[in-house]
């Protein structure tokens, strides 16, 4: 049969699904592209205060330095350079609230100037491609149009115009409450086939209401004005004569530019698909829409015509209408763009939040900002694409030889999006490729962003058999949108704040922070949701097990009231099995806490306790990777997803059971002591379960281990067992020296033998849980600000002077302030106080003297800084393992 030959039955293999009953995803995609492409705008603002008003800055900024220096008399060196400095950020304020609002106005202009040219453009299409309104002669056609508009649901009816002779094809255009569609001067003729006419104008209807227009519109409008923008830096690098900056920013921009390009053509041609599906709903409109393709030229072209082209051939269109459930398949590129986006403004927004907040106690929101933003943006793209994609393969009851979407490919292009997007951020320009100190640590934004892949896409595949339940749509992509918004933004702040550690404080500060970091009631309340949204999914896909699909899934072929086949893959685990599974790891995670606890013996030093500690969080953390790992190996495809409740319930018997044993050695059972323990263990199980789901995007061959699930059965439990004893024996492993005995010859912490009052037993817990997460928080904060401002030493001296005075300095001012008003009362907290209290002293010199070097040029003085700053950080794990035993005190008797 002649592709092109009219085929209203249409022998699909499989169901045809209704691939519009969720929204797709290209419009969160839309999102994150103008997102990026105005966080741009950032860069342009700031890029003019310092060429146009730079100069002026730095001599105010000079002047409030001079006028400051009294301020500091008469205390020691680095609480002197504080009060001077904070006296400098009052006199400059106003400066500093220019700059920031031209870093914002960088953004405002650009956006003001697509919104102009957006709503200019529909006057200039129409005088350039030469449209005219319709004459008395086809009153006929604006009829039908009109007919065809009210049928597609639109409450106002969008003008139409005639294009000329050589006009080949038909195109929508317009603004918000002003849209339009033209039509080819053949439209007359066309009007003699119906069945081609209302094809045509249904397929154009469909992009109006689907709100395509005004984004696609929108975002090709602030290309237009962002990219001369954007070039503007480079023509005043010729007239200066300073190219020094020219290769950083460069490649950056032609990257930016090619993104934006394969981009915005890749949207525009998945919204083609999605306009012929709502365009081809039931037989006969199927039928006129396959008719018309027919008519279109079929044309092969290259591959990079492919991925640039906004228009998909004849030939991929009919494809889809064959098959729709293509249509919503996500691949490599989907993953690169989207990924590469979301990460490309991080940098840049952060700068902006901190600058926006130095001084005003909210500057850690910074960090936050960067999670917030790129973490729900991957996640309604990436993540709810993944699900989209899931479901419809599965509705459409695939033979086991039809290919389905690639994981590893998604996961892969995730992979490579984050790293380009972190290194081709304009805001590292001209500083480290990758704005680390150490550039491995790229590595761990790619394992998290590709691992999270995995997870939802394991858990996608679960929802796809538990949307039975469903009698309409919009409960169902509702709640993936809001479970891939969670588990990406998860993901984003672990990849976000663990890579901020490694690069600040090297691997022993990281493990030290991990305590803290990963106990964060954040990121616990969102391991917790998405572990009961894998208990749901279990509980729903195995209630719908043998229901037929609803009928929004279906399109009408066959008949939704008649039970439809579903893929051939396994049925999805129960969840009851999942927590026996998860209470035997516990089981065994308790055994093997329980042999370490006596061969260790008894609890009469803090090294012991801390030893004790480490093996109970890392051990009950481990059993959840455990559960994960066995899942995957026994059910790759849904494993990983499902594997949550029974991690979870690992973690959280090992912990239970080994308070249990705890208190039948003497020791204390009390609510905190759980608190202590869980939180921690919890936070960092759900980390390692994600990253297992790296495991989930390989191409595992399911249906050739069918026959071997009891052997595997055998080995996976036996190799994540051996995991939870292996990591229990290594964390437990004692590697940190105690601090030097008190006066009195007692350990920091060691009551001498006696029952700690509960007083001071209540104090050692605030500060363990409570008051030292944040300091950490804080300090690192500081930290990794202190980097940014280094990274700007090479190409703007004054604006790193600038962000060390405005965001550095007021960080630690408002660190030193609250750690010297707490008044520790117990001498065990003392002890372990004083160490951050030594430690952001040397923190105060260290910024004066690297503001002396900046200042004047004084390599001694940096030399110098370098030094203390190595003696700082010698304290600061000294301090963290204080704290560490302080809270492990609790731990045992």
């Amino acid at each position: 049969m002649d592709a092109r030959e009219p085929h209203p039955a249409l022998a699909v293999e499989g169901n045809r699904v209704n691939v519009l009953a969720y929204p797709p995803p290209t419009t969160g995609q839309f999102v994150v592209f103008v997102a990026a492409l105005l966080t741009a705008g950032l860069f342009v603002g700031t890029w003019l205060h310092n060429e146009i008003l730079g100069a002026s800055w730095t001599r105010s900024v000079l002047l409030c330095e001079a006028s400051a220096q009294d301020a500091g008399a008469g205390l020691p060196p680095g609480e002197a350079f504080l009060a001077r400095t904070l006296a400098a950020q009052q006199c400059a304020g106003p400066v500093e609230r220019i700059r920031v609002l031209w870093s914002a106005g960088g953004t405002a202009m650009v956006a003001l100037g697509a919104v102009a040219l957006m709503y200019v453009r529909p006057a200039v299409i129409r005088r350039r491609r030469r449209l005219s309104r319709p004459t008395p002669a086809m009153r006929p056609v604006l009829e039908r149009f009109a007919g065809l508009s009210a049928e597609a649901g639109l409450r106002r009816c969008p003008a139409l115009f005639i294009g000329p002779t050589r006009m080949r094809d038909a195109f929508s255009f317009g603004v918000p409450g002003a849209y339009a569609v033209a039509l080819p001067r053949k439209a007359v003729a066309m009007l003699q086939r119906p069945g081609v006419f209302d094809a045509v104008v249904r397929h154009e209807l469909a992009h109006v209401r689907h709100g395509d227009v005004a984004l696609a519109w929108l975002a090709r409008s602030i290309w237009y004005v962002l990219g001369p923008v954007l070039l503007l830096p480079v023509v005043w690098a010729f007239i200066q004569g300073d190219l020094s900056l020219l290769p950083s920013y460069l490649w950056r921009v032609a990257l930016l530019a090619v993104v934006v390009e394969v981009t915005s053509a890749g949207l525009l041609r998945s919204r083609e698909h999605d306009a012929d599906l709502a365009a081809a709903r039931g037989q006969s409109q199927l039928a006129e829409l396959w008719t018309c393709l027919g008519l279109l030229p079929a044309r092969r072209t290259a591959w990079l015509r492919r991925v640039t082209a906004r228009h998909p051939d004849a030939d991929r269109r009919r494809e889809v209408l064959e098959s729709p459930h293509r249509a919503a398949r996500i691949g490599f590129l989907d993953g690169l763009a989207a990924a590469f986006l979301a990460a490309l403004g991080v940098p840049l927004v952060v700068g902006a939040a901190v600058t926006l907040t130095a001084g005003t106690g909210l500057t850690l929101a910074g960090q936050a900002a960067g999670a917030l933003l790129a973490g729900p943006l991957l996640g309604i793209t990436v993540g709810f694409g993944l699900w989209r994609a899931a479901l419809m393969e599965e509705a459409a009851a695939l033979p086991s030889t039809q290919p389905r979407f690639s994981r590893l490919a998604v996961a892969g292009g995730v992979a490579v999006g984050l790293a380009l997007g972190q290194t081709a951020s304009l805001a590292q320009t001209g500083v480290e490729p990758t704005g680390l100190t150490t550039p491995l640590w790229i590595l761990v934004p790619v394992v998290l962003g590709a691992a999270s892949v995995g997870l939802s896409a394991s858990m996608a595949t679960t929802w796809a058999r538990a949307v039975r339940i469903f009698p309409r749509p919009w409960p169902a992509w509702s709640l993936a949108m809001m479970v891939n918004a969670v588990l990406f933004a998860a993901g984003a702040w672990m990849w976000g704040t663990l890579q901020a550690a490694l690069d600040g404080m090297g691997w022993e500060g990281t493990r030290l922070w991990v305590l803290s970091g990963f106990s964060e009631l954040p990121l616990v309340g969102a391991a917790l949701f998405l572990v009961s949204a894998s208990a749901a999914g279990l509980i729903l896909a195995a209630r719908a097990r043998g229901r037929p699909d609803p009928g929004w899934l279906l399109d009408g072929i066959p008949d939704p009231a008649e039970p439809s086949p579903r893929g051939t893959g396994t049925e999805v685990p129960g969840l009851l099995s999942q927590f026996l599974g998860g209470a035997a790891a516990g089981a065994f995670t308790v055994a093997v806490l329980a042999v370490w606890r006596q061969l260790i013996g008894p609890l009469d030093t803090f090294a012991a306790r801390e030893q004790l500690t480490w093996t109970v969080i890392w051990v009950c953390a481990a059993a959840w990777g455990a559960a994960s790992l066995a899942g995957i190996i026994l059910r790759p495809v849904e494993g990983a997803g499902a594997a949550l409740a029974g991690g979870a319930t690992a973690t959280v018997v090992g912990v239970l059971g080994f308070a249990v044993i705890n208190t039948l050695r003497g020791g204390p059972l009390t609510l905190e002591l759980v608190g202590f323990l869980l939180r921690p263990a919890l936070g960092l199980g759900f980390a390692l379960g994600l990253t297992a789901g790296l495991l989930a995007t390989l191409p595992w061959p399911a249906h050739a281990m069918a026959g071997i699930r009891s052997r595997l059965l055998l080995a996976s439990t036996a190799a994540g067992m051996a995991a939870v004893a292996a990591v229990g024996v290594i964390a437990s492993a004692p590697v940190l020296v105690g601090p030097p005995p008190l006066a009195d010859g007692r350990t920091p912490g060691d009551p001498g033998g006696t029952a700690i009052a509960e007083a001071e037993a209540a104090e050692i817990e605030h500060y363990a849980q409570a008051l030292a997460p944040g300091y950490l928080f804080a300090y690192l904060f500081a930290d990794e600000q202190l980097r940014v401002a280094g990274n700007l030493l090479d190409r703007d001296p004054p604006a790193a002077l600038g962000h060390l005075r405005s965001v550095v300095v007021p960080a630690v001012a408002a660190l030193r302030s609250d750690v010297e008003h707490y008044a520790p009362r117990t001498q065990e907290v003392q002890s372990v106080h004083n160490e951050l209290l030594d430690a952001i002293g040397l923190t105060g010199r260290k910024l004066e003297l690297f503001a002396t070097a900046i200042e004047q040029g004084d390599e001694s003085a940096l030399l110098e800084g370098a030094a203390l700053q190595e003696e700082e950080r010698r304290l600061l794990l000294r301090w963290q393992a204080g704290v560490i035993r302080l809270g492990s005190g609790q731990a045992g008797p």
